[in-house]
């Protein structure tokens, strides 16, 4: 299980750091907006999949980070703090995030202003650093429990 739970995070968190770093490198042009939203989505997706595999060794088929994050806050609690839903801009942001997925590539009058994206970065920076943090305890865990599981030497 550790092996497989490392494995996964090994291949599905740089893919994800990918997509925030090009956002980062990009920011400059503001006409690219709902295509940086796009590529964070699809980081926050990768992420939630990372901790999914990591625990669970399943990924579901959903790209609804509503889903996905309600499946992942069992795991961490703190992941619910990434996304406040607490104020009107708050929620909006966050569902400029979801949409994104579909609506960056398909409609044309998909509109993310500089700021939700702005705003957007820190909070997946954040949603990187916790997935790091919640892996690598659970990663700890299975070495335990692996080492729990030798048998003992006969003497």
């Amino acid at each position: 299980i550790r092996d497989i739970a490392q494995n996964e995070f090994s291949e599905l968190y740089p893919y994800a750091c990918g997509f925030l770093d090009l956002v980062k490198l990009s920011l400059h042009n503001d006409q690219r907006n709902k295509i940086f939203a796009f590529l964070l989505h699809q980081a926050c997706e990768k992420l939630y999949n990372t901790i999914l595999m990591v625990f669970t060794n399943y990924r579901p088929k959903s790209h609804r980070l509503q889903d996905l994050g309600g499946m992942v806050k069992r795991f961490s609690m703190e992941l619910v703090t990434v996304f406040p839903q607490n104020t009107d801009g708050e929620k909006e942001c966050f569902n400029l995030l979801c949409r994104a997925y579909i609506e960056a590539r398909y409609n044309d009058k998909f509109v993310v202003p500089k700021e939700v994206v702005d705003a957007l970065v820190p909070k997946v920076d954040l949603l990187f650093n916790i997935v790091e943090d919640v892996c690598r305890k659970q990663f700890d865990y299975y070495k335990q429990q692996s080492k729990k599981q030798l048998p003992k030497e006969r003497g």
